[in-house]
């Protein structure tokens, strides 16, 4: 099947070379053909989705959409919320079994006066599609989103590896086998979806959080400047705002900001496969200092509990590597930052030679 595919191939350059009359055609033909082959021969994720790489190191996560360098309008990420997960999936004895013994965890929790999650209507992917505007090619993400209890979401990120007895496999297969290849997809699993900030104040300062001892997830942990996840609450007439959402987030987990202080610019769309997470990803710009930032903190702020540590970074490429370079931080954490350095400097070849100097 091979030789006959690669016979066909052949034919085709040599015809195509005949009747279009141009040696650079066919040599553009030969190297579309060599780099297809190869596409569709090689073993390995040559040919996958797009997996993020901080320098040398690879990690969990996947840029659906984005680049960095060009921002969602504000009416280009639509969402469709439905009252329940509708989406089909392949695992519903895993999920049930995952489902059964993460609730016999949490009542024994409780029974000894331990703290548990609360498990509040959070919102789960259900589908996705990435397209362009016809016009200027703009970037267009249209969600499906589902209502869903958070032990849901819950009972699948804290069991991925995880074997179930009854059918002796993990949740994580799930995710190991899904074609993140295409613009268009359902995902069965229950999932998170949130939204990935970088926040940079007035006098060029960026901040790089440390999440709370009592976080559920990561605690201790360094990170991007926000991270929230989505909840029944950011439901508006039935859609989700996203610009929205990160003004909200600025508020709870910085400090009180106008709508005027806040500027917004939503950058990409991410899949972090470890967390089994969605999440929309930015930069938010403030038109005050980082002083007044932390004067406005030390007033009051709602979300203060969901940080330890605000570290406010001078924002140029070396420091901002080099402080990642030194402090751990969680591979979206990571891609955060990365589009806000590709959104502010521009330039990518510098970026990754200064993360490749310090690793």
């Amino acid at each position: 099947m091979i030789l006959e595919w690669i016979f066909s191939a052949f034919v085709g350059i040599i015809i195509g070379a005949i009747f279009q009359d141009s040696f650079a055609s066919l040599f553009n033909t030969i190297k579309s053909f060599i780099k297809s082959f190869f596409c569709r021969f090689t073993k390995g994720d040559l040919c996958k989705a797009a997996v993020f790489n901080y320098g040398k190191r690879s990690t969990s996560v996947i840029i659906m959409d984005g680049n960095g360098k060009e921002a969602y309008e504000a009416d280009n990420i639509k969402a469709i919320i439905y009252d329940q997960i509708h989406a089909e999936s392949d695992y519903r004895t895993e999920l049930e079994y995952f489902r059964k013994i993460t609730d016999e965890r949490l009542a024994d929790r409780k029974a000894a006066g331990l703290s548990i999650p609360w498990n509040g209507k959070t919102l789960s992917l259900q589908e996705y599609r990435i397209e362009r505007s016809a016009s200027k090619e703009k970037m267009i993400l249209d969600l499906s989103l589902a209502l869903n209890e958070y032990y849901n979401t819950y009972s699948v990120i804290t069991n991925l590896d995880q074997k179930c007895p009854e059918t002796n496999r993990t949740l994580n297969q799930y995710i190991e086998d899904y074609d993140f290849t295409e613009p268009v997809g359902q995902y069965g699993l229950p999932n998170s979806v949130g939204i990935c900030l970088q926040v940079i104040t007035k006098d060029y300062k960026t901040i790089i959080a440390r999440r709370s001892l009592v976080s559920g997830f990561r605690p201790g942990e360094y990170d991007a400047s926000i991270v929230e996840g989505l909840n029944e609450s950011d439901i508006v007439n039935g859609n989700i705002d996203f610009y929205s959402v990160a003004k909200r987030s600025v508020r709870e987990e910085i400090c009180d900001l106008e709508d005027s202080e806040i500027r917004t610019h939503l950058l990409g769309f991410l899949f972090d496969k470890h967390f089994n997470q969605w999440n929309v990803v930015g930069v938010v710009e403030l038109t005050i200092t980082h002083d007044e930032v932390v004067r406005r903190r030390n007033t009051g702020v709602s979300g203060r509990w969901e940080l330890k540590e605000l570290n406010f970074l001078t924002l140029s490429i070396k420091e901002v590597i080099s402080f990642l370079s030194t402090h751990e931080i969680w591979d979206t954490g990571r891609a955060v930052v990365y589009f806000a350095l590709v959104y502010k400097f521009h330039d990518r070849k510098i970026i990754n030679k200064m993360i490749e100097k310090y690793q």
